[in-house]
């Protein structure tokens, strides 16, 4: 019985949990796709226009490129599948531990291994949560969707539920044998308690399954099933709907155009926005403000627990709203001076404040800020409890949108905050950033990076804009001398044009959103799909459009 002995399964190698999972033939056959360009198939987007469907890509890889055959769910995915398992319920704290990384991204495939604690807490959320939902005899019939008299109705009711809820959880049918297993696991409880404690037992054992906490892929090509599956965590992070199982039971999930129509469909669905969000959360690492949120209060006593909330909240939203709500791309994401603030973030960004807590539209000031390396997350949490710090600064600018590492510090290199010096208070932060990195020993790598710092000078250490440091006029002019930015510059809003019509900086995000997509690192045979989806971000199109994309390539059809 597969799912009995899935705690001890997830603690080894995936391979042992089923014959079926490590296979996986070199067999570079393509799915049948159908030949030729295709259009939109109408209907309304996030942005009133549905992403366009691309054309056969007129690039090939040099040879298979395969996605991962078993992956753990990860601490959103799980979170997300849990959620919509269970619409309208509120549940119990889903608290499972967070996902390592690398290269900024969480969902890589080879490192969703599972641990002790990760088993633990499946165990006592799978519990909590089949109590809750279906912890009486009430609560039982409710999920079940039914509420039989008598002992054959509970049996036909509970088999019932079994397939239904089986289906949704595992995002494919049970097999006859698994059927029969659950039906007899089932009879059993209720012959030995009664039907609301049989019904709370199967979900429990349901969710606590290798099938359920895995997604797994066998076989030299995905079925209808799982190209359900790879959609349905792809766009909205979670489990196929209702409709998108249904076209897979029809198979529609066989052909590029078919694959394509459900991928707009879900587009156009609220939860589109939970990947795209997701993926500058991770690219971008809007989380690290909660590490880097100790400030001085005192020189920034507006820096409170509140405000710091509302910066990072504002970056989903500003995401949610630029690049989901209406297909912005690259451009919008780094020149956009149209956000959502609170009352206290918009005291911080110097505009008109909605009334209460209430969040509200905003546009702000055009010579101020533009775009996300303007916004206080990013010059917040790049920086130290007194200043901000250029080489912080700019080593995120080259990591996150150059796809470019610069090498650690030599061990006897001075890292303090030049911010601490005994004259700090009678230089500007970059007099002193550029005294510290002036030796010889220092001056060769921080060229590249402190420019880029330097341009955003004009955010103090919290990400409050000015015009002086230290009673000094501020110097946010640069001459850069990295990638295909090289010239001079003024200011944030020069930087932010620039990066935007960088050729480098459009190939560094389709690379990070294929890792991001395919869960995996980029590859040698994954070239062309690169290139293609480079095409989609240089040309102005919109992240929508690069999901769009992402579903034609042979690396997700295969």
């Amino acid at each position: 019985m597969r799912a009995f002995f899935a705690v001890t399964c997830l603690l080894v190698s995936s391979s042992a949990c089923t014959g079926a999972i490590g296979e996986d033939p070199d067999d570079p056959g393509l799915v049948d796709v159908e030949e030729g360009a295709a259009g939109s198939t109408g209907g309304t987007g996030p942005t009133g226009t549905d992403p366009v469907i691309p054309p056969p890509s007129s690039c090939s890889a040099t040879g298979p490129s395969k996605l991962p055959a078993v992956r753990r769910l990860s601490r959103p995915e799980y979170r997300n599948v849990m959620a919509d398992l269970f619409p309208g319920v509120v549940l119990p704290a889903l608290d499972v531990p967070e996902d390592s990384g690398r290269g900024g991204f969480e969902n890589v495939a080879e490192l969703l291994a599972p641990t002790p604690l990760h088993i633990e807490r499946y165990e006592a959320i799978a519990y909590a949560v089949s109590a809750k939902v279906s912890g009486t005899e009430a609560a039982a019939r409710t999920l079940a969707g039914c509420a039989p008299t008598n002992a054959a109705e509970q049996q036909a009711c509970g088999r019932k539920f079994i397939e239904s809820f089986g289906l949704r959880a595992f995002r494919r049918p049970l097999s006859p044998v698994e059927i029969s297993d659950y039906v007899a696991s089932f009879e059993a409880s209720r012959a030995a308690v009664d039907f609301g404690g049989a019904i709370q037992l199967v979900v429990s054992r349901f969710l606590q399954s290798v099938d359920f906490l895995y997604r797994i892929e066998s076989g030299p090509r995905p079925d209808d099933w799982m190209m359900a599956g790879r959609l349905s965590f792809l766009i909205w992070q979670s489990l196929p709907d209702a409709a998108l199982l249904e076209a897979a039971r029809l198979g529609r999930l066989t052909s590029r155009d078919g694959i394509a129509t459900e991928a707009q469909r879900m587009l156009r669905d609220p939860r589109g926005r939970r990947a795209v969000v997701d993926f500058h959360r991770q690219w971008l690492d809007f989380d690290k403000l909660a590490s880097e949120s100790d400030k001085d209060t005192t020189l920034y006593k507006a820096w409170t627990p509140t405000l710091m909330k509302a910066v990072r909240d504002e970056s989903d939203r500003f995401v949610g709203s630029a690049i989901y709500e209406k297909n912005g791309g690259l451009a919008k994401l780094l020149t956009s001076p149209e956000t959502l603030v609170n009352a206290e973030l918009a005291r911080l960004y110097g505009v008109a404040a909605p009334a209460g807590s209430a969040w509200a539209p905003t546009t702000l000031p055009a010579r101020q800020r533009a775009g996300v390396l303007t916004r206080a997350n990013f010059l917040a949490s790049q920086g130290h409890s007194e200043n901000g710090s250029p080489p912080l600064r700019g080593i995120a600018i080259l990591n996150r949108f150059l796809c470019t590492t610069v090498p650690d510090p030599p061990d006897d290199a001075d890292t303090s905050n030049p911010g601490e010096a005994a004259d700090a208070k009678t230089k500007t932060n970059r007099q002193l950033f550029e005294e510290r990195a002036a030796s010889s020993q220092c001056a060769g790598c921080h060229a590249l990076f402190n420019p880029l710092g330097y341009a955003l000078e004009n955010f103090d250490a919290i990400g409050r804009y000015r015009a002086t440091d230290n009673g000094k006029p501020v110097n946010a002019s640069v001459t850069l001398a990295v990638a295909d930015l090289e010239g001079a510059l003024t200011g944030p809003i020069e930087l932010s044009n620039r990066l935007a019509g960088s050729a480098q900086v459009a190939g560094c995000m389709a690379t990070k959103w294929f890792t991001f997509a395919a869960g995996r690192d980029v590859g040698p045979n994954d070239a062309c799909a690169v290139g293609e989806l480079t095409k989609t971000v240089s040309s102005g199109k919109g992240i929508l459009d690069l999901v769009m994309q992402t579903v034609v390539t042979p690396q997700f059809l295969n």
